[in-house]
């Protein structure tokens, strides 16, 4: 079943229909579900294994009788195979068990359950360790096991998860092999700034917006040499997206300037707000009447080799003569696959070009977000998908957000710059600051994260933005020209 598509017919999850069709026997209803698991906090047999008092099967040792569950990890064998035992579990028994023992074995064993379940479901477990003999033997387990290993160790992490998968009966968690958040929440408290300040090596702001059902969450992002990034700044501004009241203090924090060590005050060059929600309406109607500012609507497309941003928008307003309106809204595509292997690929870098630094004020929970999604690889009517997916109850906002400013920055052409580019923004910032007058930043009065309010007191936010407002100077790094294009197709219309 973790197979199967999680709509059929647009009439909602299968084992749901399944058992609603099932309803009509009452009480002789049986429903049995089978699947080899897939993807930790994706896998929709391991929830329901969850769900049973799960029962696991006990083999007794031939030597010394005691009962067991035979696992990987007691399974030994040498260089050339030909030697491969198992290593009895029992405290007194230092016996390796021969492979011929296991028909006796198996027939001498018994279930036994786990936990207590839901006292309706009855959930069986069971690796390839227990296929007769004649079927897959330990030998063929072990050079299968060691194979796969060799290529995790060259980066190719599916043969391993197809072993997980199909011959230990576990789910495939591979978190394992990327940047923990511990890691990054260990590295941020250790960094200079806080929420709303930066360091001197920022010379570049981008923008991104996540449209939630009852909030928007923002992200600033500072751009250095060598596509190296700081998270400037994050708020969450609690209203209905509906409400116009939401995007007006949206629009007031995005006129924002925070304060640079050199004395000026940096605007964000680039936002993308994300249309890909449930007020795609709004949306396009915050980023039609602000194209002069940069702010863009964009839209994430999942699949693998798609560029971070298209190379050009598409026009999603019409005339009412049905033809495509050219100073409408516009609608960028984000290569979302890619742009997270750019970022998760440079999550272990602490310093230097393509490393990210975090505000050392972020929420503990923010740190898991930036690591919610897992690579995997999904086979669809047999043809090998690699996807990126997350648990059911893991939130993903930080990541997103990241990946939205990473496509602003190309966007504005930063993955191009050559250091005599940086160094002119350098120069540029040095110069502007010998006769600029330092901005004071002002107290930060809003808490980046804060628990929702009651639905029925949830007010839109106004509190002051929590750097410098439009009189500072104007920012020293601007945009490079803006992308245009046009159709040859749409004038001969």
């Amino acid at each position: 079943i973790d197979r199967w598509d999680v709509d059929v017919g647009e009439e909602g999850d299968p084992i749901e229909l399944a058992e609603t069709r099932g309803s009509t026997f009452g009480r002789n209803a049986k429903f049995y579900f089978s699947s080899s698991p897939t993807i930790k906090g994706a896998s929709r047999i391991a929830d329901l294994f969850e769900t049973s008092d799960q029962r696991y099967y006990y083999v007794p040792c031939p030597h010394c009788g005691h009962m067991q569950v035979l696992e990987w990890e007691n399974l030994y064998y040498s260089a050339d195979y030909r030697v491969v035992h198992y290593q009895c579990a029992g405290p007194d028994c230092d016996v390796l068990i021969e492979e011929h023992h296991k028909g006796q074995m198996l027939a001498h064993g018994e279930w036994r359950s786990h936990a207590q379940g839901d006292g309706e479901t009855i959930g069986f477990h069971l690796n390839a360790l227990y296929s007769p003999l004649g079927w897959m033997d330990w030998p063929s387990l072990a050079k299968q096991f060691e194979k796969a290993k060799k290529a995790q160790s060259r980066g190719d992490l599916e043969p391993m998860q197809v072993f997980y998968n199909t011959r230990l009966a576990k789910v495939w968690d591979s978190a394992q092999e990327q940047t923990k958040a511990e890691v990054l929440m260990k590295r941020a408290r250790l960094e200079p700034y806080g929420l709303g300040a930066m360091v001197h090596r920022v010379l570049m702001l981008t923008a991104s917006v996540d449209v939630q059902a009852n909030r928007l969450e923002l992200m600033v992002m500072g751009w250095g040499v060598g596509m190296e990034r700081w998270v400037v700044d994050f708020q969450i501004i609690w209203g209905d997206p509906a409400d116009e009241r939401t995007w007006a203090v949206l629009d007031d924090k995005l006129k924002v300037r925070y304060p640079h060590p050199c004395g000026v005050g940096l605007g964000i060059l680039a936002t993308a707000v994300d249309s890909g929600g449930h007020h795609t309406d709004e949306v396009y109607q915050f980023c039609r009447v602000r194209r002069w500012r940069n702010i863009f609507a964009i839209k994430g497309a999942s699949k693998p080799g798609k560029p971070v941003i298209a190379q050009r928008p598409s026009m999603v307003d019409v005339t009412w003569k049905g033809q495509t309106e050219r100073n409408g809204a516009e609608l960028w595509f984000v290569g979302t696959d890619t742009a997270k292997d750019w970022i998760y690929n440079r999550y272990p870098f602490e310093d230097g070009p393509g490393a990210l630094h975090f505000a050392n004020d972020l929420p503990d929970e923010f740190f898991d977000q930036c690591v919610a999604e897992r690579k995997v690889a999904r086979y669809v009517r047999g043809h090998k998908r690699i996807e990126w997916v997350k648990g059911k109850a893991e939130r993903n906002e930080a990541l997103d957000l990241m990946v939205y400013n990473l496509a602003m920055a190309h966007y504005l052409g930063l993955n191009r710059y050559k250091e005599h580019d940086w160094e002119r923004i350098r120069q540029a910032l040095a110069q502007a600051g010998l006769f600029d007058e330092k901005p004071v930043q002002a107290e930060r009065l809003a808490a980046p994260v804060a628990a929702p309010a009651p639905a029925a007191q949830q007010p839109v936010e106004t509190v002051p933005p929590t750097a410098t407002q439009a009189a500072q100077p104007q920012p020293v790094a601007r945009p490079p020209q803006r992308r245009s294009s046009s159709s040859g197709y749409l004038k001969r219309r």
